[in-house]
């Protein structure tokens, strides 16, 4: 899941960087369109247009709001890589850890451990040592992107609470399908078109939609199938590392001992969040 995340956001910033003319409307609308066309395969089978049109039946709306909400966080993590580049923007995307541990453990009696607590706290202290790099992004631009996490974390909440019982190919790709619909009218209209200029761009934001709006979106969804809300962000945290040490090595981001340092934090946290829970599945499975 993290992998296919950290994918999307490399491509992105691939994107932005060599065709500048593509704007961060333009990227996130045809990364949906790539996760529709890879949900379409799955229409030879008879299970996957059962649950579609179940949800279309019975959750339309709320796979609706979903798509609206992932349409303005998207737009916006899309925008922030533009603005700044994709390992900044994966570790400000983060800040979802904690809004989703807010959500989970209010809302949802999720239960924090101390540990995963003080792991999450040394996670995100790494991800406020790297944002604060100087000259890589604006306080304006870093609001935005937090404002985005929360949003993230929303969405989280509202399919854990709603959805956990549904089909999670079919979840993705009806909500592919949503945030296409609601965005397509104002792409035309603030650009008078909905294509790209040309068509490698167009390529790589076809892709960045098959691995990240739909099979990492598969994942997601079952993950918060079987896994509480903050846990499945804290293994998350792993998709800034392997998106700031791609951004290094392939797209010539700036590497120094701030962003090392950083990510050990992260890695640590990360280790002393998951040790918890994965220590409860050995208990449980022991049990049985």
């Amino acid at each position: 899941m993290a992998f296919f995340f950290a994918l999307e956001y490399f491509l992105f910033d691939l994107v932005f960087q060599n065709f500048p003319e593509v704007s961060p409307l333009s990227a996130y609308f045809w990364n949906f369109v790539g996760a529709i066309f890879s949900g379409a395969f799955f229409f030879g089978q008879k299970k996957f247009r059962k649950n579609v049109r179940k949800l279309l039946r019975k959750k339309w709306f709320l796979i609706l709001m979903l798509a609206a909400i992932a349409s303005v966080s998207s737009f916006l993590f899309v925008f922030v890589i533009d603005k700044s580049n994709s390992g900044i923007t994966s570790l400000l995307n983060r800040a979802d850890v904690i809004f989703s541990a807010i959500f989970g453990f209010f809302f949802l009696a999720e239960k924090l451990k101390k540990l995963e607590i003080f792991g999450l706290l040394i996670a995100l202290f790494g991800v406020g040592f790297i944002v604060n790099l100087r000259g890589e992004i604006s306080f304006s631009v870093a609001i935005l992107a937090l404002f985005a996490g929360s949003l993230t974390a929303l969405h989280s909440f509202l399919a854990k609470q709603f959805l956990g019982d549904s089909d999670a190919l079919a979840t993705a790709f009806l909500r592919a399908i949503f945030v296409v619909i609601l965005t397509a009218p104002v792409l035309f209209f603030v650009e008078k078109s909905l294509f790209p200029p040309s068509f490698f761009p167009f390529f790589l934001l076809f892709i960045s939609g098959v691995f990240g709006s739909f099979i990492s979106r598969i994942f997601y969804f079952r993950a918060i199938e079987i896994i509480a809300i903050g846990k499945v962000h804290t293994i998350a945290l792993l998709e800034p590392i392997f998106v700031l040490f791609g951004s290094i090595f392939f797209l010539g981001a700036a590497a120094n001992a701030q962003k090392l340092f950083g990510a050990i934090f992260i890695l640590s946290g990360l280790f002393f969040a998951t040790r918890a829970h994965f220590q409860d599945l050995k208990k449980s499975k022991i049990s049985k």
